[in-house]
């Protein structure tokens, strides 16, 4: 599964990550990315949802306080 997840992350991405010129400038490429896969590009795999829908499903309820720091 997550090698699933980076081919498809890098497949996807990789322009944008040649072009970065800076190390700065790649994280916020790299998390414009992530934000994308996660709460806006839909999955075939999850019925047609984003990642953050099939989350806020499965716990019944909204995730929006979740934080990579909260969990």
């Amino acid at each position: 599964m997550v090698e699933r997840f980076f081919g498809r992350f890098k497949g996807e991405g990789s322009e944008l990550f040649l072009e970065a010129r800076s190390l700065e400038e790649l994280k916020g490429v790299i998390a414009e990315r992530l934000g994308y896969y996660h709460q806006k590009r839909l999955h075939s795999g999850l019925g047609y949802r984003t990642p953050r829908e099939a989350l806020e499903e499965a716990l019944g309820r909204g995730v929006g306080g979740i934080t990579r720091e909260t969990g």
